[in-house]
């Protein structure tokens, strides 16, 4: 179809784009890349527009039903508001034998399908979440080392929330209707000079908060405030609401020897407790984000209304290191946390037409990616437990606030896919440490001296 295609051209168009630029290259190639690539694009951009306007079409209910079970059975959730088909697949993606990285209960699976094609039947609204990234492959496809969306993805469409990705240096802005949310992918690179990838990445955030488009805006760390030069990524956080210091990690010195600690980045995080609807449905959950920057709200004006909605607990070996690149501590850059430090906000502003504009502001660049979504711990019989299970919810219940659907707000099955067991206090250690080596041993005894004394009667 035209998407396969467009997919196909866009390669070829990256394929010449790195052999034009190679000096060892034929001069017969260089000339090539210079001369097709323009026609590619203007081919690849035709196509994409037929996609897209077909994407837009509202699906007919029934095609649906009729589609799923020539190829197998389901369950329909029917109402007198319309119908919802959930096919036996639904169930198998991220499945062990679909060689992913995490085993999901199927009870608590098939508890989000039906809890989602409910709710998206009685509001009859279509949430739609774009992935917007500047990656030069599909971030909807599972990579090697897991720097990919197919875990948000998959959490999304159980919840009856269309999925599209927006590859912004091959194809042009999809056309949406409706309640449409975009989700930032950050890039991986860290560099004080901004590449290609990174300015146009930049340019097309520029343009959907121009456009006054609900955005789930991520960034993280930033090489350029420690050079001395503005960061753009704070910039646009500033201009959503947020203050986001990006010269700035939240860490762990663990010690590990007498005299030496390891630096760490991995933490748990926390909802904060309020009366934002997205603060109440994500009560309880256990979220993980592999580095976090702060990110405050801002001062609330007549325009903007900023509220923090995560944070990062305060430890006694948790500090916030203003100098990101040290290894070990040092009292110039490093500060102690002795208060909770939020690390996502949730704002809310108005445009000249008094219309409310929402955006979430995170900072975490990688919080999304399928390689800390799926993070897992054996609970043995072939049974994982995700570490993280907050973080599906996270997405999926940040898209719907952001698309205005607060009715729809709440907490899934896969929000309670964690341990069942929790982790023992060293009280408890202690306790049941003690009971096994001396309880043992005396219960023996005394059933020694029962059996003892029962016998000596006879």
């Amino acid at each position: 179809n035209n998407r396969d295609w467009a997919m196909q051209l866009g390669s070829f168009s990256n394929w010449l784009v790195r052999r034009g630029a190679d000096d060892g290259s034929p001069a017969v190639v260089r000339e090539l890349s210079q001369r097709a690539r323009p026609e590619l694009g203007v081919r690849t951009r035709a196509l994409l527009r037929t996609v897209d306007a077909l994407d837009v079409l509202p699906r007919d209910p029934l095609q649906e039903i009729s589609a799923g079970l020539a190829i197998g059975g389901g369950v329909v959730v029917e109402s007198p508001n319309g119908i919802v088909f959930l096919p036996d697949s639904a169930l198998a993606i991220n499945a062990a034998d679909q060689g992913a990285t995490v085993r999901f209960d199927r009870r608590y699976r098939m508890e989000q399908l039906i809890d989602g094609a409910i709710r998206s039947i009685l509001d009859d609204q279509k949430p739609e979440v774009i992935f917007v990234h500047a990656e030069d492959r599909s971030m909807l496809v599972s990579a090697a080392d897991g720097f990919d969306c197919t875990a948000m993805s998959d959490a999304c469409r159980a919840a009856r929330i269309s999925v599209r990705e927006w590859r912004i240096t091959d194809e042009p802005r999809p056309i949406v209707t409706g309640r449409t949310v975009w989700m930032i992918i950050p890039t991986r690179t860290v560099a004080v000079e901004r590449d290609a990838r990174e300015r146009a990445l930049l340019e097309a955030i520029g343009g959907l908060v121009t456009a006054g488009e609900p955005l789930f805006y991520s960034l993280g760390p930033s090489l350029r405030p420690l050079a001395g030069r503005s960061d753009p990524w704070s910039e646009i956080a500033t201009t959503l609401g947020a203050r986001a210091i990006s010269d700035a990690v939240i860490v762990d010195d663990i010690p590990v020897a007498e005299g030496r600690t390891e630096r760490r980045t991995k933490m748990d995080v926390s909802v904060i407790p309020s009366d934002n609807p997205l603060a109440q449905a994500l009560d309880q959950q256990r979220l993980g984000f592999s580095v976090a920057i702060p990110v405050t709200a801002m001062e609330s004006s007549l325009g903007i209304s900023s509220q923090s909605v995560l944070a990062a607990r305060e430890g006694p070996s948790r500090s916030i290191e203003r100098d990101w690149r040290r290894r070990t501590p040092d009292p110039r850059s490093t500060k102690l946390m002795t208060e909770p430090t939020s690390v996502a906000v949730a704002t809310t502003r108005r445009d000249p037409t008094s219309k409310s504009l929402r955006a979430i502001i995170v900072g975490s660049p990688s919080w999304m990616v399928s390689s800390v979504v799926d993070s897992a711990r054996s609970l043995g019989g072939g049974r994982d437990a995700l570490l993280n299970p907050g973080n599906r919810e996270f997405a999926v219940n940040g898209v719907l606030w952001l698309a205005g659907l607060d009715q729809r707000l709440g907490n899934s099955g896969s929000g309670r896919e964690s341990p069942r067991i929790g982790a023992l206090s060293v009280r408890k250690r202690l306790e049941f440490t003690s009971g096994l080596a001396l309880g043992i041993p005396t219960a023996s005894v005394m059933i020694g001296l029962i059996i003892s004394m029962w016998r000596s009667r006879k």
